[in-house]
């Protein structure tokens, strides 16, 4: 396990090194987490484990952070795919 939340005890996993399961998306941004919620906001929140759109706005500036654990997450995996592993 790599990651864990409130929510859940498995928020990410990884299995060797060529496999990772993630229960957040790394790839957002500001610009498109804004742009969800401007669409589709009246359709989320409603599951149990949904964030409420007022919820997810309030956290959307962690969204900057997580470009550089991107970054490092995607070289590491193609780099080891370049080893046929």
């Amino acid at each position: 396990m790599l990651a864990e939340s409130k929510v859940t005890d498995t928020q990410a996993f990884a299995v060797g090194h060529r496999v990772l399961g993630l229960q957040f998306h790394m790839e957002a941004t500001e610009e498109s987490v804004r742009a969800l919620l401007k669409g589709a906001a009246h359709e989320i929140g409603y599951g149990v484990f949904e964030q409420q759109p007022d919820t997810i706005l309030a956290g959307v500036n962690h969204c900057a952070s997580l470009r550089p654990l991107l970054d490092t997450v995607l070289a590491r995996l193609t780099g080891f795919a370049g080893r046929g592993r």
